[in-house]
């Protein structure tokens, strides 16, 4: 069931190389896994849901990533209901929304936080390798299609597809 907003949702930015606390790492484990396990049971099969956002996720892993990369998470109360994260190349490496949050432009929001991200670190194109699910969003968020490829993980068949946007600054 979708939630309807009922609060203001808040919009918090982690820098690079601030180190993220244990208990924030485990609630963005949590979005992740419930978000994957749930919009994408369509498109990929249970065994690829499971290596993708496997039952236990190394968050030593994880700790490093957001430490290494550009943050922004969408929160209703203390409740992180989404989040991004920008690389250093000009990846969006990850962009999830709670599943009860779809719909209500929260997506939108975190990756015009990362746009604008990107313009202050001097990145002029950013590129994705999105989901089935995802590429609608960033075709509709004005990423280009660049080719439809398959990404293998731990032996299994993954369809992505490589997409970019030029960043135009202010």
């Amino acid at each position: 069931m979708k939630k309807q907003l009922t609060t203001v949702i808040i919009f918090e930015e982690i820098e690079i190389g601030l180190k993220p606390t244990n208990k924030l790492v485990c609630k963005l484990i949590e979005l992740f896994f419930g978000t994957v396990h749930s919009i994408n049971v369509g498109d990929y099969s249970r065994e690829q849901l499971n290596i993708w956002a496997p039952e236990v996720i190394n968050r030593e892993k994880w700790m490093e990533r957001i430490n290494d990369n550009y943050l922004v998470m969408a929160k209703d109360g203390n409740k992180i209901v989404g989040f991004g994260e920008l690389t250093s190349e000009g990846c969006v490496d990850m962009l999830y929304v709670h599943k009860d949050y779809l719909v209500q432009k929260i997506g939108q929001q975190l990756l015009g936080y990362i746009i604008r991200r990107t313009l202050k670190l001097g990145i002029d194109e950013i590129f994705v390798d999105a989901s089935v699910i995802a590429r609608p969003f960033f075709e509709k968020s004005g990423f280009d299609m660049i080719k439809k490829r398959v990404k293998k993980l731990n032996g299994n068949d993954f369809i992505v597809f490589r997409m970019n946007k030029r960043i135009i600054g202010p």
